[in-house]
């Protein structure tokens, strides 16, 4: 069995096994993390103005 491919930043999904070094399974770019890192984001900004928290 390979190494664990996961860090304290790691989310799994329930039910989602643990990727290792034998198979990464779906690996994501920069660019991935990154827009995902803006869109919630916007989110979480967007949820503020609603609720009057900014």
């Amino acid at each position: 069995m390979g190494r664990p491919l996961v860090d304290r930043h790691s989310v799994l999904m329930p039910g989602e096994k643990v990727p290792t070094s034998d198979d990464p399974g779906v690996t994501y770019t920069e660019r991935d993390v990154s827009d995902e890192t803006a869109v919630l984001q916007q989110r979480r900004t967007a949820a503020n103005i609603l609720c009057g928290c900014l």
